[in-house]
């Protein structure tokens, strides 16, 4: 493409622009910055980022005209444009009518042209509704000739986010030129001393879709070129998302507790890895049933992990913290360092969990309407005696009508360790309206207990009547 544009020498300080976001709206704030020097990186064409250890060889390019030094607040000349007309016409992108059709038919909502376009770094296709509505569309001075990008975000919909952004520049008619396009999921594009600060998620693949482990933050320039202008990246850095590193911790046991002990292993910093090979490493695990854990993020890198686990014919319980820090190489959080200690070892009983002591009242509960004070609640207290400790309990309960379960049977409350004494309650009137829908029943309910063993035992607890309200 050519650009074309008129670039005079001069000199002073740059005007530039800041963009904020406010509310979902962007305001520019105009700042001055000196002006930077750097290398141009084509349009269309881009110089292939080097290897570890590679020098690129810069390609050959005539000496540019300095771009104009201004001081005043940049022109904004493109806020006049009809970017719809635009976007719909410009033979370097793809508008796809169904798509947007389609789009308006199910939202009722206008999201813009569905636009499609390669990406100036990598030449991935960059599919998603174009940001043209009221507000939407950045404008500021990346190039620091006076005159003001505008920055267009393309979105698919959905929980997708922003997945691209089109940059278009004036000419010398004050026409727009489509001079770069970005691609990224959940990509983030501000402006910040005359620069294009674009933010990309970075995820390991185990995160839910809102919670990246980190951010790569890539600043940007548009820069005078022979007949052009170019996106020059000028820095690139990565950063991890503190409250991404309870998942990570997370995510170690679930490898664990799956068997996928070398990826388990990995996630393991280098320093923990000298210590000991994985070969030796894994045998730890050889016996590992079951593990059951807790997490709390705390200061410093730090998470506090409770753990319950089953080894062979042993129950063991542990607390203690794991350190974490990023690793910019592999950008990924690593577990770097453990203060845990085992709290309890217990071996596994012979007898299932047993109870000292159970009641379950009243006899009669009451539904349907104009109970009054008649009780619509069973409530359960039940004490435990097993020697190992309960480590759940859960109350399961059906409705019988003549001796016959209506239904199917229901789980209610599920009750961590920590105590032996249980205390459940079930409200009756809404589950018995649905299942017995008129005349008499009966609740019947029964504990299902494991201990820290695993050791499973079954209680079944006296009938509660049920009667209808008259």
């Amino acid at each position: 493409m050519n650009l074309k544009r008129i670039i005079k020498l001069s000199g002073g300080a740059i005007a530039t622009a800041m963009l904020i976001f406010v509310g979902g709206c962007s305001i520019i704030i105009p700042t001055t910055s000196a002006p930077k020097s750097a290398s141009v990186q084509p349009i269309g064409k881009p110089i292939p980022t080097a290897l570890a250890g590679q020098q690129n060889t810069p390609a050959p390019t005539a000496v540019a005209t300095a771009p104009v030094i201004s001081t005043t607040k940049p022109i904004t000349a493109l806020k006049s444009v009809n970017w719809k007309q635009t976007l719909t016409t410009d033979p370097q992108l793809s508008f796809d009518k169904k798509a947007t059709d389609d789009a308006l038919k199910v939202s009722k909502v206008d999201q813009g042209p569905f636009i499609r376009a390669k990406a100036t770094f990598g030449g991935a296709e960059v599919a998603g509704h174009a940001g043209i509505l009221k507000d939407s569309i950045m404008y500021a001075d990346i190039s620091d000739d006076g005159q003001a990008e505008a920055i267009i975000m393309l979105s698919p919909g959905g929980s997708a986010g922003n997945v691209g952004a089109l940059i278009f520049s004036p000419d010398t008619a004050n026409k727009p030129v489509l001079v770069a396009v970005l691609d990224g999921n959940k990509l983030s594009v501000s402006v910040e001393d005359g620069e294009l600060v674009v933010t990309r998620p970075i995820v390991a693949g185990f995160e839910p879709n809102c919670c990246p482990s980190g951010f790569n933050t890539k600043h940007y320039k548009l820069v005078a070129g022979a007949a052009d202008f170019a996106l020059k990246e000028l820095k690139s850095s990565n950063e991890g998302a503190p409250e991404a590193q309870v998942m990570v911790v997370e995510q170690f046991y679930k490898l664990l507790n799956s068997k996928k002990l070398k990826e388990a292993y990995d996630m393991l910093a280098l320093s923990l890895q000298t210590q000991q090979e994985f070969d030796a490493w894994q045998t730890g695990y050889a016996d590992l049933k079951e593990i059951r854990i807790s997490t709390k993020l705390l200061p410093s890198n730090l998470v506090f992990v409770d753990i319950n686990g089953k080894v062979g014919n042993t129950a063991q319980k542990f607390n203690g913290t794991w350190k974490l820090g990023w690793d910019d190489k592999t950008t990924r959080w690593q577990l770097t360092e453990n203060n845990i200690k085992t709290i309890a070892s217990t071996t596994k009983d012979v007898q299932a969990p047993k109870v000292a002591s159970q009641k379950i009242g009243p006899n009669i509960v009451y539904y349907g309407n104009n109970c009054g004070t008649k009780p619509t609640q069973a409530t359960l207290a039940i004490k435990f005696s097993d020697p190992s400790g309960v480590a759940e309990a859960r109350i399961e309960y059906v409705f019988l009508k003549d001796k016959i379960a209506i239904g199917v049977a229901k789980a209610k409350d599920m009750i961590a360790a920590g105590k032996d004494n249980y205390t459940f309650s079930i409200d009756v009137g809404a589950s018995a309206s649905m299942t017995l829908k008129t005349g008499a029943g009966t609740l019947k309910t029964v504990v299902v207990a494991t201990d820290m063993a695993g050791n499973q035992g079954v209680i079944d607890l006296p009938a509660v009547q049920v009667q209808q309200c008259k």
